[in-house]
């Protein structure tokens, strides 16, 4: 492998990032579409215009998202997070951006951001569904107002969008410096860290507000600081790690079970030698300690202890069968990892090429997916609700490129095809992440369940989840190729309505223009001396 001419490496992952950021955010839909979004975006509001750490409870969701802070009337009208303050922390600078831009919108953007639904309010799980007439969008469903008379708060929530877009791109960024540590060759590693962020699930979280964008960033963050250590043998490295370590556990606790594959794979870079690696542990640990510290002060201001989550019975869920989430993140059809992400056989097939530190890496990639199906598949929500795709494995899928990228280094003919074939087919797949809104379809499911109960128990089947989950003709990877509703993006949209939102997407339009000119100026010279 290659490992001279990476002057220019921090500058294509700094153009790198900024244009698949605008990429991503170019395909935003422009609102937060999950109630745990919409929680933890109200976290962030609550920091910034209020200074609290509690949110008022979600239009007509009012027992979702965590514990009460606050009752009144005998009704609880305010209520703690259960979810990690680390995104919710991402999101402040998008917010304190959008108090500040706010006063220049136009009043002809005002309702940009409405929907049909939320044109007469919310509607109830139990009102009619026009089930055969998707078209109507009567399904579609917010937990926050967007109209004419809360555009600063739907503005707010499309610029706090804009966090994940930056934070996918991210790990994008870190992936190629990352097989650029490794040695792999420039253009190389730009097309995996390209394919990471364009043809696998990574394409579709970016366009949400869920937690995994943040935490994938932080465990290739890992990654990348402990191949960097195993060639300069800095401590600052390990501390890195180590912060990246904290940065995931602050982002989403239960991700705190990855510290089992890391300290496997910092074994494994001592030659099993338990004195070093336990030393190596030490500076880890101390790297991670404030994230630490910081997020017990967060659990005890909020519910009083600092080892408490605010998750309660939650904690015990573990109630499925270990078969039955096993085999669903595996194979099923709405959830399994191999129809989602068919490129992991390839990486596995191609594990036997790493040696070294992109063994190490490699640790870390199998291990992390081992772990992680260790530890939801008994829990009782192993699905992820109201996702596309294994949303629980998408933390450790980025490193699954790192044997890709060693191997295609090496081989030539029949396997290197097959390679090829893999990654072009998790394209494919990304693709359909994009095509529907999840939450659009996810409700005209249900509407369909909920409108003839009867006649699915009779079947057999007494939860849309299990249709969703099990039958190959309600996937998504399946009914979204056909399903009508489109509307995934707003910018179609911002045409109509000029003003400061069609101001910021001509400056993304221009931002990407710029990194994908200044990506083709890095790349040759780069290329021509590593490889």
């Amino acid at each position: 492998m290659h490992s001279s001419g990476r002057g220019q490496d921090p500058r294509i992952a700094r153009w790198l990032w900024l244009s698949l950021t605008c990429w991503y955010i170019l395909l935003l839909g422009g609102h937060i579409y999950s109630p745990d979004g919409t929680v933890m975006y109200r976290v962030t509001q609550g920091w910034v215009d209020a200074g609290t750490l509690d949110y008022p409870v979600l239009m007509d969701h009012e027992a979702f998202g965590g514990p009460a802070s606050l009752e009144e009337d005998g009704k609880v009208t305010r209520r703690h997070s259960k979810y990690g303050l680390a995104l919710s922390a991402a999101s402040v600078p998008a917010y304190v951006a959008s108090r500040w831009l706010v006063p220049l919108s136009t009043p002809e953007e005002q309702g940009l951001f409405r929907t049909p639904a939320t044109l007469e309010g919310p509607t109830s799980w139990e009102s009619p569904f026009r089930v055969q007439d998707p078209d109507r969008r009567s399904f579609r469903r917010l937990w926050y107002q967007v109209d004419r008379t809360r555009f600063s708060e739907a503005f707010g929530a499309f610029l706090v969008s804009w966090t994940n877009p930056a934070l996918t791109a991210g790990t994008c960024a870190l992936l190629f410096l990352l097989l650029r540590g490794l040695g792999v060759g420039a253009g190389l590693s730009l097309g995996c860290a390209v394919a990471c962020g364009l043809g696998s699930p990574m394409l579709h979280y970016a366009r949400t507000f869920w937690a995994e964008p943040l935490a994938a960033l932080s465990y290739t963050g890992i990654a990348t600081c402990l191949v960097r250590h195993s060639s300069s043998g800095q401590r600052r490295d390990l501390v890195g790690a180590g912060a990246f370590y904290g940065l995931l556990v602050a982002t989403k606790i239960a991700l705190g079970i990855l510290a089992l594959p890391m300290g496997l794979a910092v074994l494994y870079s001592r030659q099993w030698k338990w004195k070093e690696a336990s030393m190596d542990v030490g500076w880890i640990t101390a790297g991670a300690a404030p994230f630490f510290v910081l997020v017990g002060a967060y659990n005890a201001v909020r519910f009083g202890s600092p080892l408490s989550t605010g998750y309660s019975a939650e904690v015990d869920a573990w109630t499925s069968p270990w078969t039955e989430g096993l085999f669903g993140l595996i194979a099923s059809p709405g959830r399994g990892l191999l129809w989602h992400f068919p490129l992991v056989l390839a990486s596995l097939w191609s594990f036997g090429r790493c040696k070294g530190a992109a063994r190490t890496t490699s640790i870390l990639a199998l291990g992390g997916l081992a772990t992680l199906l260790g530890l939801y598949c008994r829990w009782w929500d192993w699905g992820g609700s109201w996702c596309w795709g294994p949303r629980f494995l998408v933390p450790v899928l980025p490193l699954f490129f790192v044997p890709i990228a060693v191997a295609l280094e090496h081989v030539q003919g029949v396997r290197r095809g097959v390679i090829q074939v893999a990654v072009g087919l998790t394209a494919l797949v990304a693709i359909n992440g994009i095509l529907v809104n999840p939450h659009d379809y996810y409700q005209w499911l249900k509407a369909l369940f909920v409108t003839d109960k009867e006649a699915w128990a009779a079947l057999g089947i007494h939860h849309h989840f299990e249709l969703l989950y099990w039958d190959w003709h309600f996937a998504p990877l399946v009914r979204w190729w056909s399903f009508p509703v489109r509307e995934t993006q707003l910018l179609p949209a911002v045409f109509t309505a000029p003003g400061l939102v069609a101001g910021l997407y001509a400056m993304v339009l221009g931002g990407l223009l710029l990194g994908v000119l200044r990506l083709r100026r890095c790349l040759p010279s780069s290329s021509n001396q590593s490889s």
